[in-house]
């Protein structure tokens, strides 16, 4: 485990090294991005998995309704709820937001207006944006995000007053605001998302290896800030803006789906970001300034084999931010699991 944390240490603090990195950071604003240009050689995490803990403390549990949300490509924990996870269907389902509780009740159910459904694959809650404004003090942010084959030229953000607050199963339609969003290099696959304190969000990349003529072996880390929304009044007239490359994560062990990064939380406390893959989770540090992982901290680790989950896509913070998480797959049949992971030391 002290090997592993070391590479860690060392491929959090080299920065974007390799070709696609250092021409990614010219364009990026911004600390992050000045501290990426003419790092040191690229250090890759190296790591068996019985040298990781694996999650511990799971609980298992069925949802009341799980033909409902046969694609849970995302998760996030409500602000005003905290024993409300919400969820979406990916690409081809209706627009539709839901709610379950951390028992596997069924919470509501939500049409998001003007929106259309291309590939949903990330989903955040944070505040809602511009300072001052007379909006909903917690929005949800649903990521349009997903993109295979990278060859979309833009990718939309739709952002939502979040609805629960009260008990009881809940239906109805919420306005959104749309925001279009564009990368300064070249199109990105995205799963993951969240909204730091100011409001900004920011997207981390899926990587995949096996694109010819793509180096895209370290998640990379888009940010767009909450000024952004300004000019966004509704689904139909919305804005657009150019996401700042900013950081990258290092590699997660192993290789193939076990380094692919499937969704992101921010504890309430604004603490810590859960990363998850399909295999592993990294709770790294946030820089109270930045919103952004500590530089040169390693994350905690965590396995996920044990929870055989067949397409594990989700993740979201239970209570402020102490290594508690829910998580969630893709699959009907699937259920809710709630599970420990360590977080870095304080």
């Amino acid at each position: 485990m002290a090997a592993l944390l070391l590479a860690l240490i060392a491929a959090c603090g080299s920065g974007a090294s390799d070709r696609t990195d250092r021409k990614g950071a010219q364009q990026a604003t911004g600390r992050r991005a000045g501290e990426q240009k003419g790092k040191g050689k690229k250090t890759k995490a190296k790591a068996k998995a019985d040298t990781v803990p694996a999650a511990t403390a799971v609980v298992t549990l069925r949802l009341a309704e799980p033909l409902a949300t046969l694609e849970r490509s995302a998760a996030a924990v409500s602000a005003v709820a905290p024993d409300v996870v919400y969820t979406i269907n990916d690409s081809g389902h209706d627009a539709d937001l839901f709610a379950f509780d951390t028992t596997g009740a069924h919470r509501g159910r939500w049409t998001i207006r003007g929106a259309r459904n291309r590939d949903w694959e990330a989903l955040a809650v944070g505040v809602c944006g511009e300072r001052g404004a007379a909006r909903a003090a917690s929005c949800v942010y649903v990521g349009d995000v997903g993109d295979n084959g990278r060859q979309r030229t833009a990718l939309e953000i739709y952002r939502v007053a979040e609805p629960m607050g009260g008990a009881g199963g809940t239906r109805g339609a919420l306005q959104s605001t749309v925001l279009s969003v564009r990368f300064p290099d070249r199109a990105h696959n995205v799963e993951a998302m969240y909204v730091a304190a100011d409001g900004a969000i920011v997207l981390i990349t899926k990587v995949s290896g096996h694109l010819v003529g793509v180096d895209d072996e370290r998640p990379r880390l888009y940010r767009i800030p909450a000024s952004a929304w300004t000019a966004g009044t509704s689904a139909t007239a919305g804005t657009s803006a150019t996401a700042a490359l900013v950081d990258s994560l290092p590699e997660f062990p192993g290789g193939g789906r076990k380094r692919m990064v499937t969704d992101a939380a921010r504890s309430a406390d604004g603490r810590f970001l859960a990363v998850r893959t399909y295999t592993w989770v990294a709770t790294f540090p946030l820089d109270s300034a930045s919103g952004l992982p500590r530089r040169g901290v390693a994350p905690a680790l965590c396995a996920l084999d044990a929870l055989a989950e067949r397409q594990g896509e989700g993740i979201g913070f239970l209570g402020a931010s102490g290594g508690r998480f829910v998580l969630t797959s893709e699959g009907g049949e699937e259920p809710l699991r709630l599970a420990t992971c360590p977080v870095p030391a304080r």
